[in-house]
């Protein structure tokens, strides 16, 4: 529910701030009729509605204590708006988002069954990397953010609500699960390592090569015809993007190495377009 009231909060402002990922046509509906309802916690997601679920203290901090009872939610105000709008929620929205994240989790597990040893080892070997130890902890809610996901060193946060996902399921939850480490240290490494003769580090170049890189691995589990979630959503072909993703997959093939290929990608964005990391 609170995922789902920061994202009914951010709709209800201005162009700006509504998600790209907006509420369901369905969910849009039960809103505006149950407008009053809503309209404390709408006023208590007031500070935070340009605040990321992941990146913000405060936000962090209120989905551990709903997550973990022990801890002490930190703003009052919220935790009595959030207890205000539970039966609201429960007998208008809930019924519909646990249909929603039931048919989603089956078809991850159902995914996962099928293809998770040989995608694990497909990408750890484009990685570079052995997998962590550690179990990952999947949320499965209706919204997440507004690009529809996102993972902290601990746990993985999706939405059920994004087509796009549905069609690429395997290869999103294996991207989330590349945003810890070690993979995203050996992809950050690798990235640095290639722009730093250039006098940079840092940007967006990692998250390219990572989007690459899980990519070619669902492409080579799920067969030639699959179509990656950067090309197929246009990510990698927006005018910003695509010089980036354009080198990438000139030299992929060409070397056997992360580090190889990033270090010739770069070459190639340099002589192109005289800056190696921004995007």
């Amino acid at each position: 529910m609170f995922l789902f009231a920061y994202h009914a909060a951010r709709s209800l402002t201005s162009e700006r701030l509504r998600s790209r990922l907006p509420l369901t046509p369905g969910d849009a509906k039960l809103l505006a009729e149950n407008a009053d309802a809503f309209a404390p916690l709408a006023a208590a997601f007031a500070p935070y509605l340009e605040a990321h679920p992941l990146f913000d203290d405060r936000m962090q901090a209120m989905q551990q204590a709903l997550i973990d009872p022990s801890r002490a939610f930190p703003d009052p105000a919220m935790l009595n708006a959030l207890e205000g709008f539970e039966p609201t929620y429960q007998r208008v929205f809930a019924p519909a988002h646990r249909t929603q994240t039931a048919r989603f989790r089956e078809r991850v597990e159902n995914q996962i069954a099928l293809h998770g040893p040989a995608m694990s080892s497909a990408l750890g070997k484009r990685l570079e990397r052995n997998w962590r130890s550690e179990p990952m902890r999947l949320f499965i809610v209706p919204y997440a953010t507004w690009i529809g996901a996102y993972t902290s060193q601990e746990s993985t946060v999706m939405g059920a609500n994004v087509e796009d996902f549905w069609n690429h399921t395997l290869e999103m939850v294996y991207h989330e699960a590349a945003h810890t480490d070690p993979m995203t240290e050996g992809l950050k490494h690798a990235a640095n390592a290639a722009q730093a003769p250039h006098g940079e580090s840092g940007g967006r170049f990692w998250h390219y090569l990572q989007f690459y890189a899980v990519g070619r691995a669902a492409q080579e589990v799920l067969g030639a015809e699959y179509v990656p979630y950067h090309r197929a959503i246009g990510l990698s072909t927006r005018e910003d993007t695509r010089p980036f993703y354009d080198a990438i997959d000139a030299v992929w093939d060409q070397y056997e190495r992360l580090d190889s290929r990033a270090a010739a990608a770069v070459e190639i964005i340099i002589a192109r377009m005289g800056r190696p990391s921004e995007g």
